[in-house]
């Protein structure tokens, strides 16, 4: 038995192994092979106007595989700096902003 799980075993709870962080280049492999699918191009090409030359999707994918061959620690600051920098999903607006907004586009149901 490891000391690690010997640590554990004995109720040390002070002792937790470090969690690794899980990257997985299976998901973008599996998109990757859908983008040159006849069903996904034709949607594509209904929606757009134009068929995918699926270079994000390769570019995703050979973002993962090198992600993988760096150190635990880079990995984790890199996935952290990602997240950073993703645009929120919501605008937020101060009080005011919100309600001169609101009457922008609901003011009229008010007459």
């Amino acid at each position: 038995m490891g000391e690690e799980a010997l640590q554990l075993q004995q109720g040390d709870e002070t002792a937790k192994p470090a969690v690794k962080p899980k990257v997985s280049c299976v998901p973008k492999a599996d998109a990757l092979c859908f983008c040159y699918s006849p069903v996904y191009q034709m949607t594509e090409y209904y929606r757009q106007g134009t068929f995918d030359n699926c270079r994000s999707k390769w570019t995703e994918l050979f973002d993962c595989l090198s992600l993988k061959t760096k150190p635990a620690d880079q990995i984790q600051a890199i996935l952290e700096e990602r997240e950073r920098k993703k645009p929120h999903i919501w605008e937020f607006r101060t009080p005011e902003e919100a309600s001169k907004h609101w009457k922008e586009e609901f003011g009229h149901l008010q007459d």
